[in-house]
């Protein structure tokens, strides 16, 4: 069966075909269910094909938390290769593979030699997934794959092999920022070691396998308190972004004024260092109950850090937690109703680095985004505004539809 090509106890197998013909979190989404689906027809408990999961296993084996599971069903659904139905008192979700349409989908280049060769797959090891990220393990499984290719034709040099970003995010979908943060991660855990030579420049990779093993069999690289803060260990689906307005675009119903940018750094670091105590004056243009309401929020997103936690964090990641934290209490002193209700830390960080991919690529155009926070402030607002309209023309829709099924808020 299809099914078991992409199920496997310990990794999440992720089809490179059905991952660019579906989506990267689809694809997750599928190897989990996949290998859940083996478990249960193995224990002949199978329900007329179906089989019983929770949003919960499925978020402790994939780090996709209740909406992005939601976003992958439901396109999952539309393709036809999910079907999912409530079973029982009180109902629960059961859900069934559908393989003739998975096999359409992966065949539709009509060549399943390729579909079915070992360099078409990306193993996900669930343990380094859970210790260091979702997107850490995805290029560490491509990176694996491509060390193993050039050991087996003799080309390794001292250890070392060369990949190109282009490649990387051909291969598993992570765009050029998402590939930088994963790779720093590594790197400052001593699993990912990157060099630079040639001319022109190329980065060569080496991966440490011995603290790879520390991993792989649980001697704590990590502790609990250390984890790597990432961008999208949960990562929102991006594919819903594509249709927020940009900066440049008219945000109706609200007015979100322009952040000035001379002084965007030294504002930033001022009002987070004050909400961490580490500086005792407010910054002016903010009072003591905009912080408040901010620091609710901040607490409910689990981002209310304290020095010594902060200290883990790389450069880049305190930049992002700076910049959302700061954002988060201008949405509080502009008093947006239902904040707490529709944001996510999932969403908000997704935004985040949305945001960061377009300044990227916008870099050398005339469309540059020289103002980033101010890009980004309005890219939140917009969500929210499309979220709150989304969430009441679905709430009116659904109307009647069973109260037990899993939300998140957006």
């Amino acid at each position: 069966m299809i099914i078991n090509l992409l199920a496997n106890n310990g990794y999440i197998v992720l089809n490179k075909t059905l991952m660019k013909k579906v989506g990267l979190h689809e694809a997750i989404l599928l190897g989990e269910l996949s290998s859940e689906y083996v478990y249960w027809n193995k224990r002949n408990e199978l329900e007329d094909g179906y089989f019983y999961s929770t949003r919960e296993n499925i978020e402790e084996q994939t780090m996709l938390s209740s909406h992005q599971q939601r976003i992958a069903m439901e396109n999952l659904k539309k393709l036809d290769i999910l079907k999912m139905k409530q079973i029982g008192m009180p109902s629960k979700n059961y859900y069934s593979i559908e393989e003739d349409a998975l096999v359409n989908i992966l065949n539709g280049d009509g060549n399943f030699v390729n579909i079915l060769a070992n360099n078409n797959f990306i193993v996900v090891n669930k343990s380094v997934m859970k210790t260091l990220g979702l997107h850490e393990a995805i290029i560490l499984g491509e990176l694996s794959s491509e060390m193993l290719h050039w050991e087996t034709e003799g080309l390794l040099e001292e250890g070392y092999f060369y990949s190109t970003r282009e490649n990387i995010e051909e291969q598993t979908m992570l765009s050029a920022y998402s590939q930088r943060i994963a790779l720093d991660n590594l790197k400052r855990v001593n699993v990912l070691n990157v060099i630079q030579k040639g001319m022109p420049l190329r980065s060569w990779y080496s991966i440490n396998e011995q603290v790879l093993s520390q991993i792989l069999l649980g001697n704590g690289l990590i502790s609990s308190s250390e984890k790597i803060e990432h961008q999208d260990v949960k990562n929102f689906n991006i594919k819903s972004l594509n249709n927020s307005t940009s900066c440049s675009e008219k945000i109706e119903h609200h007015v979100v004024k322009k952040l000035h940018t001379n002084n965007n750094k030294n504002m930033i670091d001022r009002l987070f260092n004050y909400i961490i105590n580490k500086e005792q004056n407010l910054p002016m243009g903010f009072n003591e109950n905009d912080v408040e309401k901010a620091k609710v929020l901040l607490n409910k997103y689990g981002m209310l850090y304290n020095q010594e936690m902060l200290e883990i964090f790389t450069p880049d990641n305190l930049e992002k937690i700076k910049t959302i934290t700061y954002v988060i209490v201008m949405l509080s002193k502009s008093n947006m109703p239902n904040v707490d209700m529709i944001c996510s830390r999932d969403r908000l960080i997704a935004i985040y680095d949305w945001c960061k991919d377009k300044q990227a690529l916008y870099e050398s155009t005339e469309n540059k985004i020289n103002d980033f926070l101010s890009y980004y402030h309005k890219s939140v607002v917009n969500e929210i505004l499309k979220q709150k309209k989304t969430n009441y023309v679905s709430n009116k829709n659904n109307e009647g539809e069973d109260e037990n099924e899993e939300y998140e808020c957006q």
